[in-house]
């Protein structure tokens, strides 16, 4: 919420100029507030929070005079009248909104569940008399699973999520309701489809907060984070997400959820506005009250409420490297100009004829191929440096969702994302691009995940090129993610924010077998835009160079020997010296 906030008063400062050619239109902004107003809408008039909701969404415009957002994403805890306010913005669409034939959808896992949303139009309707004389109901049962709301040749209607019986509207406004319950994005997606015929339409999504970190609501809560937190950029998406803040501690070590003492805690009522900007004037604190008690007294409501009430996503998931730290990495003291093309071209250059370690994720349809270099310091190099050269199929209907949200035609044109002919990616244009860089580089060895990798990796052997094996289980991967984890919070080498890398470094999240053996979660879906492709390469990359912390002639030495507490770990060259330090103490000195 605070971010939303934010990111408007520095939106409103750089207001029409070359880089932001947007405009705040104040009286457009009071127009929709004032309609409000008159409706019968509550018992309270439109609070703080959802006019700034409001005003966001109107008031925003282009530089042709028409809006800006055309997708608001709105998450809040329950009874907070988020369903009454897209009701009402349903209403406008339809009467007030100068869209002809305007076409307003309410969209929900089933038709129940679409009737509530529906169902208070028709009752903001039926008791606002300006309104009843241009707004007729039509054929709504006597539970408003069906029916129009209708002003001249424009309607609102209510449709269940399915997928059959959406093609062909033209939707002016989409409300999504329930958005945490539904299953994909392919409902939506029909509906949205139709916008072309529309000149400022509009998907307003709201929800509670999920569970499931597998389905389109996470995916949209994530992606407000990105945007939110500058990782990712979207001017046409608005966003107002109401959490519980965690500490500085916390939110460095990539937890998102309240974890410590530190941390806002459920149980204070000091907080609890935060997730309940209502709290007081819709909802009563007395019933929030009740439900915490209820959930104190029985655990097995407590995550329900937990997720309802405050707005926590109850599976546990961590990111591993926080955007702080990994932003902490991009430049070299020295360098000023911020730029991650030139930096990269000047990179290029620079680290010809260096020695370098390599490692190479193969992907194939849905993910991305990756190949990530790093140069240790070395005579030339006295910051270590990290590349990453990536390549995917250009014909893949998943990627869709990454090229309307994520950059990906800026990691296209600016050299970070490079694709290949047809379908599946083209392993003959990987292993000659890897071929040209071996001829660039000096690259000692690459290591590799065996899974799709063996003709391309004996193409590679035959050229000179030294690949080793390196499977991704707990075994192979635990003192890599943790070498790398630790470079990272030292600051121990430079990536120049390759945007296409710290996408995939945002989305890691490592897993625990208990034991303190470590993996890099994938998502379970295979089509989920959360990809980690190009940071397991680096992970791996990263391996091998701490695996070789002594270079000489044409290959690496490994070098091992005991921590001072007589756990035995891989040497590092510090200074001239070779220092052995176990992960645990390695952390402790950069601590």
């Amino acid at each position: 919420m605070f971010l939303a906030v934010e990111r408007f008063l520095g939106d409103l400062s750089r207001q029409n100029t070359a880089e932001f050619p947007y405009h705040f239109d104040q009286g457009a902004a009071v127009v929709v507030i004032k309609f409000f107003r008159d409706l019968a809408f509550s018992s309270k008039p439109l609070m703080p929070y959802e006019q700034f909701i409001v005003a966001n969404l109107f008031g925003w415009m282009r530089g042709n005079g028409y809006r800006r957002f055309q997708e608001a994403y709105i998450e809040i805890g329950k009874g907070n009248r988020k369903t009454p306010l897209a009701a009402g913005i349903g209403i406008f669409g339809i009467t007030e909104d100068n869209e002809p034939s305007a076409e307003v959808y309410v969209v929900a896992p089933t038709k129940e569940q679409a009737a509530i949303c529906f169902k208070d139009a028709a009752t903001i309707v039926s008791k606002t008399p300006a309104l009843r004389k241009v707004v007729k109901p039509y054929g709504c049962s006597n539970k408003y699973t069906s029916g129009n709301l209708s002003c001249g040749a424009s309607f609102m209607r209510p449709v269940a999520a399915d997928r059959d019986s959406l093609d062909g509207p033209r939707p002016h406004f989409v409300i999504v309701d329930e958005e945490h319950e539904h299953k994909d994005p392919q409902v939506v997606g029909k509906l949205v489809a139709g916008f072309k015929q529309r000149k400022q339409p509009m998907v307003f999504k709201i929800t509670n907060s999920g569970f499931d970190r597998e389905t389109v609501c996470w995916e949209d809560h994530e992606y407000a984070r990105k945007v939110l937190e500058g990782i990712a950029e979207n001017e046409a998406h608005f966003f107002y997400v109401c959490q519980l803040d965690v500490c500085d501690d916390c939110r460095k070590k990539g937890k998102d959820n309240p974890s410590c003492e530190a941390c806002d805690n459920w149980l204070d009522e000091q907080v609890w506005i935060k997730t309940n900007p209502a709290l007081g004037e819709v909802l009563p604190i007395d019933y929030l009250r009740k439900q915490v008690k209820e959930a104190v007294d029985k655990p097995g409501k407590r995550s329900l409420v937990q997720r309802l009430n405050f707005c926590v996503w109850t599976q546990s998931e961590e990111r591993f490297i926080s955007p702080d730290a990994w932003r902490a990495c991009s430049w070299e003291p020295s360098y000023v100009a911020h730029d991650p093309v030139a930096w990269r071209e000047e990179k290029l250059i620079a680290l010809v004829g260096k020695y370098c370690f390599g490692g190479l994720d193969l992907g194939v349809v849905n993910d991305f191929t990756c190949l990530a270099l790093y140069f240790p310091e070395q005579s030339g190099v006295e910051i270590p440096v990290l590349l990453l050269w990536s390549w995917a199929p250009q014909d893949v209907d998943h990627h869709a969702i990454l090229k309307e949200r994520y950059g990906y035609e800026e990691w296209v044109s600016g050299g970070f994302l490079k694709l290949t002919p047809g379908n599946v990616t083209d392993y003959l244009t990987v292993r000659e691009d890897i071929l040209g860089l071996s001829k660039q580089f000096q690259i000692e060895e690459c290591a590799y995940d065996p899974a799709y990798a063996t003709e391309i990796v004996q193409h590679l052997i035959a050229a000179g090129v030294k690949m080793v094996e390196h499977r991704q289980g707990t075994l192979s991967m635990t003192y890599p993610i943790k070498e790398f984890h630790r470079s990272i919070m030292g600051r121990e080498f430079v990536h120049g924010a390759n945007p296409h890398l710290t996408f995939m470094v945002d989305n890691l999240v490592v897993e625990s077998d208990g034991k303190g053996n470590l993996s890099c979660h994938k998502p379970n879906n295979p089509f989920s835009p959360r990809k980690i492709d190009g940071a397991v390469a680096s992970i791996m990359a990263r391996g091998r160079a701490a695996a070789n912390p002594i270079v000489g002639g044409g290959g690496g030495v490994d070098a091992v020997g005991k921590c001072h507490c007589g756990e035995f770990c891989l040497g590092k060259l510090v200074k001239g010296e070779l220092v052995f330090l176990c992960p645990a103490h390695q952390e402790a000195k950069v601590a």
